[in-house]
């Protein structure tokens, strides 16, 4: 792809949110990640403005989350190109804690949700889809508390054929 532009963003509310949080003892300490999340051009003002939101998240492998990967080519197929031809995925800073591993191709929607009971009940923090190890592709990481998760900028390119970000 062309080369990518990133655009810095003000955090200065996510940060005040993220240690207001902390400071309450929900934010469990542990390892965390500058992870990739892929996104359409029309969501990222909701997003940098009042952050992630759990009433649009998807049911995806994983349950009702926010979804990272380590590739920006996992997050590029998360993307939708804007009218201008351009694409964007998020950096963002995420608190990962303690680890749910899940290696499995497939899952039922019992297990899909067991995944996320085992993070808001606070059992897990986040969730890693180890589709490396299963698939031999990417992993991806799930997290479902808002808290968990700081932009740091947003990457905007635009897609070649034939070629990945």
């Amino acid at each position: 792809s062309s080369a990518a532009v990133c655009q810095s963003i003000s955090t200065a509310d996510f940060a005040e949110r993220l240690l207001s949080e902390a400071s309450q003892g929900s934010i469990v300490s542990g390892s965390e990640g500058v992870l990739f999340h892929g996104t359409k051009p029309s969501s990222i003002a909701g997003i940098l403005s009042r952050g992630f939101d759990p009433a649009l998240c998807d049911f995806g492998l994983a349950g009702r989350g926010f979804y990272f990967a380590e590739s920006i080519t996992k997050a590029d197929e998360y993307t939708e190109c804007g009218n201008d031809g351009l694409c964007c995925v998020l950096v963002c800073r995420v608190l990962l804690g303690k680890i749910k591993a899940c290696a499995e191709q497939r899952l039922t929607v019992t297990q899909r949700q067991a995944l996320e009971d085992t993070c808001t009940s606070k059992e897990y923090d986040s969730v890693m889809l180890d589709r490396e190890r299963c698939r031999g592709t990417y992993r991806e990481f799930v997290v479902y508390d808002t808290a968990r998760c700081l932009p740091l900028c947003v990457v905007w390119y635009e897609r070649r054929s034939g070629a990945h970000p």
